[in-house]
């Protein structure tokens, strides 16, 4: 038993120094500047049926409106339409929330309708409904790249009883970050999207697979940026991730600090 115990040790150290060799080591970055302000479209993962997800997207919005260049919309299922439809800044998709394949399908047909056609969006920015992005430190770096976000991990489900994608290198779904490139080429191959896993390793995994040119970065070292100040906001984080035991709570926090950021603006 004991013997067991240390083998499983060594090799759970053996995967995490691979994953972390993935991440940090195999991804280029790239630090050139833009002269202007890209025009965004920010998809927020949201359902509408629970409370707490409503009331933080109650506390959200008039944050997002006051970025002028920045089109925020919450997707949600409908299971009442039989088509998609657009009421104020909601973007209701027909059929019914789950985990698999419910979060990637759902977030597939968002991006395609608001992205399938012509379009002026640079950059689309997916994040979910319990994180804040601060745009205002956020924008002035969105560019230079075609994907990125807060923290890139390498993918490890067992779950399933198979090691399906291995170490794919894949933005958490905090936030995603993808530049219209990689958006286009994900709308026009949607049949080479994996929708048997979570939807964050699947877009990582289609990039890898089908864009290996893709230019990467992340912002965990310079900003802080999956940290959570739960008393004061300060501008050296982008992004917020606001998930506890206590949903409601996450709903105060998330007011507090969406009002000391809007100080900010």
């Amino acid at each position: 038993m004991q013997i067991y115990k240390i083998v499983t040790f060594v090799l759970l150290m053996v995967i995490i120094v691979i994953s972390l060799y993935h991440i940090y080591i195999n991804v280029p970055s790239y630090t050139y500047r833009i002269n202007h302000t890209p025009t965004l479209l920010h998809l927020v993962l949201y359902n509408e049926r629970t409370e707490y997800e409503r009331n933080m997207k109650e506390v959200t919005e008039a944050y997002y409106q006051r970025f002028p260049y920045l089109h925020t919309y919450y997707y949600t299922y409908s299971d009442s339409i039989k088509e998609i439809s657009v009421v104020g800044n909601t973007c209701y998709i027909p059929g019914k929330e789950s985990m698999f394949p419910g979060v990637l399908d759902k977030t597939m047909k968002a991006i395609t309708h608001f992205m399938g056609k012509e379009h002026p969006y640079e950059y689309l920015i997916r994040s979910n409904i319990s994180t804040v992005v601060n745009f205002s430190i956020l924008t002035p770096n969105l560019h230079s790249f075609d994907y990125g976000g807060p923290m890139m991990l390498a993918y490890m489900d067992f779950t399933h009883g198979e090691l399906k994608h291995l170490f794919t290198k894949y933005i958490s779904g905090t936030c995603i970050l993808l530049s219209r490139r990689v958006v286009r080429a994900m709308v026009s191959n949607t049949h080479s999207i994996d929708y048997t896993i979570m939807d964050d390793a699947s877009i990582g995994y289609f990039i890898e697979t089908y864009l290996p040119d893709t230019r990467y970065k992340t912002f965990f070292n310079e900003y802080k940026c999956y940290g959570m100040n739960r008393t004061r906001a300060t501008d050296i984080h982008m992004f917020y991730r606001n998930k506890s035991k206590d949903r409601n709570k996450d709903v105060l926090y998330m007011k507090k600090l969406v009002h000391q950021l809007s100080q900010t603006i």
